[in-house]
Order: C-alpha cells, then sequence, then structure tokens
C-alpha cells in the first residue's frame, strides 16, 4: 500500500506499508520501528503489543509529541491498560489502529505539521 511521495526535506515520511515492512523515506524496515521528528528508532524485540515496555513509551515521548500513533501489527490489538494511563498521564493523545493504517493516520497527521510520534509493530 502507497501512502506519500516525500516532498518535503527535514520530515519522515511513509512511502509504502506492506504486511512484513514498513517504508519510511525510501528505506525499507522489517522490524517494530519507532518514528520520532529527528530519527527513527528500529526494536529488536518487539513483536506485538505485549511486548512494549517502560523504555520504549519513554522513547516514543522522547521529543515530546501532541499525539502516538500506535500500529499494533496485522490486525488490531487492544493495548494494556497501563500504557493507555501513561500517555493519558503525560496529556500525550494517542491513535492505536493496524499498523497498516496508523501508517496512513501518521502520513496524516504530519502533513498538519504536527508533533507526532509513531510506533508501528511489524510482524
Amino acid at each position: 500500500m502507497k501512502f506519500f511521495e516525500n516532498t518535503t526535506t527535514g520530515k519522515y515520511i511513509i512511502n509504502s506499508c506492506e504486511e512484513h515492512a514498513v517504508t519510511v523515506n525510501n528505506n525499507t524496515y522489517n522490524k517494530t520501528i519507532i518514528i520520532l521528528s529527528s530519527k527513527i528508532i528500529e526494536l529488536e524485540n518487539a513483536k506485538d503489543v505485549a511486548s512494549i515496555n517502560a523504555k520504549i513509551l519513554d522513547l516514543t515521548i522522547e521529543e515530546q509529541p501532541e499525539i502516538v500513533v500506535i500500529g499494533t501489527g496485522k490486525k488490531l490489538a487492544f493495548l494494556p491498560e497501563d500504557v493507555k494511563f501513561f500517555y493519558e498521564n503525560k496529556g500525550i493523545g494517542i491513535e492505536i489502529s493496524d499498523t497498516k493504517s496508523a501508517c496512513g493516520n501518521f502520513s496524516l497527521l504530519t502533513s498538519d505539521n504536527r508533533i507526532i510520534s509513531a510506533l508501528l509493530i511489524v510482524e
């Protein structure tokens, strides 16, 4: 599924999202990633929502985003309550969907020049 052509500089643009990979700024990632304004972090052992831990949560808010977009993998999965509370307590909004939908949501939200981060689980 192709999303947007990268026509801006200094931003991460999701080019495509396939079943086992996400392509950002023409670089393909086959692992779960966190996209921040300034960098992309690959996560070795985050294969599902159950593997989201405090360290991963802290990485997603490193740049104080307004919203964190979370892609839960091939299918929508419910986040543990402590993950929801983590963001709620920090005043950060979350958008939760399957990873393909999350890629589209991220692209849409970043086109509004908002500070967004994403946690995209790639299975």
